[in-house]
């Protein structure tokens, strides 16, 4: 009679829904780390060679900022940003 009532629960927990999401738990679980590990190497920041210094770029000649902006360089300590070859602005509307 007790096995009777236990397997009546086991085969009320085992359903197909249920095996369905314990093997996609599972298969997220074993395969999270290699998937980010992928993307972060497909994604990582490289290198690229300029053809002129960063502080010669004249932002007012880039279409999106033409009319009506205003650009201010700002200094920051090469440290910070973990390059010598960086370009910091702030742009704002002008009056």
């Amino acid at each position: 009679m007790a096995d009777d009532v236990t397997a009546r629960r086991r085969n009320r927990i085992v359903t197909g829904p249920f095996v369905a999401a314990l093997v996609v738990l599972i298969g997220g679980t074993v395969g999270i780390r290699p998937l980010a590990a992928g993307l972060a190497k497909r994604y990582s920041k490289e290198p690229i060679a300029l053809r002129r210094p960063l502080r010669e770029l004249d932002v007012q000649s880039l279409p999106s900022f033409r009319t009506g902006w205003q650009v201010r360089h700002v200094e920051t300590a090469g440290a910070e940003v973990g390059t010598t070859q960086y370009l910091q602005l702030k742009i704002y509307r002008g009056a």
